[in-house]
């Protein structure tokens, strides 16, 4: 029994499903994404199911006759038994919750069910772990995200096609923003310096849904990282010090740091102006540890 228990911890790329049975199939991603946490309710068995979902795990939101509404990254080890009728999300008088930090809000433009259920399969219990083509899941998903958000920029700026594109490279971190960016890195990957640009992402410290226009546009707010690194960075798998030190999440273990060459820290030092918005990206990924 406890080497099954151990086996459920390391679940780290998951299905929630919202609909749960005693809400008559009905669900409140809504008020998961909104309320930033995941939840199961029930009997105990409920609370061990969330429980095999570890910290820094990648979780994706499934809603049935929907798809894929969320993803995001666990930030509790421990679930947290809720009773309280302010903090409570469903129709329940008892839910187990866990934190969660969205890096995609798809609820209205979600992965269709049945695309889900060709690529991965669909959840048949409250948590099931993901195995086959959970890549190819999470590139849909980051393009569904991208393809929401450019939609609400084209229909913000239907009056200037213009600022409709050059809002629309931002937020695929391309154009002005990127070209900033990697100025302020010599055109190099801010870790490993690697010069080839067609594999060097533009991210974001904060991430585009929770910067305000100025922050979307400002090169100290992100960092030019090969594709590998900018997928961690992205989840708040990794992140970095003020003195540049990468910090690792607990979810990573010594073959993980081995594999990625962790920690790595960046090649120059940052301006004051960085270093605010990486330690925004700590806050906001509670996971961290050097």
């Amino acid at each position: 029994m406890k080497k099954k228990k151990e086996q459920k911890k390391k679940l780290a790329t998951v299905f929630l499903n919202t609909d749960a049975v005693s809400n008559r199939d009905y669900s409140h991603h809504d008020a998961w994404i909104k309320n930033e946490v995941i939840i199961t309710s029930g009997e105990s068995f409920y609370q061990e199911e969330l429980d095999s979902i570890a910290r820094g795990a990648t979780i994706f939101v499934y809603a049935n006759l929907i798809g894929v509404v969320a993803a995001g990254t666990v930030l509790d080890e421990h679930s947290v038994a809720v009773t309280d009728p302010n903090l409570l999300v469903s129709d329940e008088s008892l839910e187990y919750q866990k934190k969660v930090s969205w890096f995609a809000d798809i609820a209205r433009n979600p992965v269709h069910y049945k695309i889900v259920k060709d690529l991965c399969g669909t959840p048949s219990r409250a948590v099931r772990s993901i195995v086959t083509n959970k890549d190819a899941l999470r590139d849909l998903v980051a393009a569904h995200a991208s393809d929401a958000d450019i939609a609400a920029i084209e229909a913000k700026y239907a009056h200037n096609p213009t600022e409709a594109r050059a809002w629309a490279l931002t937020r695929l971190c391309q154009g002005k923003y990127r070209d900033d960016l990697l100025a302020l890195w010599d055109d190099r990957c801010a870790v490993t310096g690697c010069s080839l640009l067609p594999v060097l992402r533009a991210s974001h410290a904060i991430p585009w849904c929770s910067s305000s226009n100025a922050q979307r546009q400002d090169p100290n707010n992100g960092l030019p990282l090969v594709a590998t690194l900018d997928a961690l960075f992205d989840r708040g798998l990794i992140g970095f010090a003020d003195d540049g030190m990468m910090l690792c999440s607990t979810a990573f273990t010594t073959t993980d740091r081995q594999l990625l060459g962790a920690p790595a820290n960046l090649r120059k030092t940052l301006n004051d102006a960085q270093k605010t918005y990486l330690r925004a990206h700590r806050e906001r990924f509670p996971l961290l540890i050097p």
